[in-house]
């Protein structure tokens, strides 16, 4: 290749890098290896084919309330932590529960917590995160249809679409945790999402005729890592501590 034309294509590269992250653009053969953070659910971890949440991508996990999905993230939080990473949590609407945190196995002490006064000072919030020093697990927290309100769905493509490149050159692992409604209304993250999980509550899991948990399915709506389709069974049970998976058959009769 001629010497000017080199430069002129090394210069595109470098301005598609800039806008859209390192990962856009690969010498030679693609690499499909993403650094990600366990779930701790393993038959879940291997139906996403990433082995976890990806970092350096914007992950969605929705349900309704009661699904699962806040454990799920908790557990995620706890993962990340208990490899020395930090975490924030953006409480839009209020429902971050410590005491249901510590549980999961959230250390409270190295987690930081932001309650913003609105959804969209939220999503202002998030380029500030993303900025060098980015913790691993960053989680906005909000009901999916605060999001479809025309304005705010604006401000959202608009905030998402310009974190593209310093998530993707950073290791944070960025999620939105969305409450859903019934039926729920189409997502505006679906185009930027790289992984998106929806929760459904299956069945209350007994011991001896008591409550000790329940079980949901995780179903894998979409991913860029792996195949879609893909559902995962998990197990969450109550005793003191919130555990997942581990469950025998004995404690799944009434």
């Amino acid at each position: 290749m001629p010497g000017d034309e080199k430069r002129k294509l090394e210069k595109t590269i470098t301005a598609l890098h800039n806008r859209w992250g390192s990962q856009i653009v690969q010498r030679g053969r693609p690499s499909t290896a993403v650094s990600a953070i366990s779930t701790t659910f393993p038959e879940l971890d291997a139906a996403l084919g990433s082995g976890g949440i990806p970092r350096g991508r914007l992950t969605e996990i929705g349900g309704v309330p009661t699904s699962g999905m806040a454990t799920l993230v908790l557990k995620v939080i706890a993962a990340a932590q208990g490899e020395g990473g930090t975490a924030v949590y953006l409480d839009i609407e209020r429902t971050f529960d410590a005491d249901y945190a510590a549980r999961c196995g959230v250390q409270l002490q190295q987690l930081i917590v932001v309650r913003p006064y609105t959804v969209r000072q939220g999503l202002h919030m998030l380029a500030d995160f993303l900025a060098p020093g980015s913790p691993d697990v960053l989680v906005f927290d909000s009901a999916l249809e605060r999001l479809t309100e025309p304005v705010t769905a604006d401000l959202l493509t608009t905030a998402v679409s310009r974190l593209t490149s310093p998530l993707a050159h950073s290791a944070c692992a960025l999620i939105f945790l969305l409450a859903l409604p019934e039926p729920p209304p189409p997502s505006p993250l679906a185009h930027y999402a790289a992984l998106r999980l929806r929760l459904h509550k299956e069945r209350w899991l007994y011991r001896r005729g008591d409550v000790r948990g329940y079980e949901a399915q995780v179903e894998v709506a979409r991913s860029r890592l792996g195949p879609a389709g893909r559902r995962a069974r998990i197990a969450i049970t109550f005793n003191g501590a919130v555990d997942g998976d581990g469950v025998s058959s004995g404690e799944r009769r009434r």
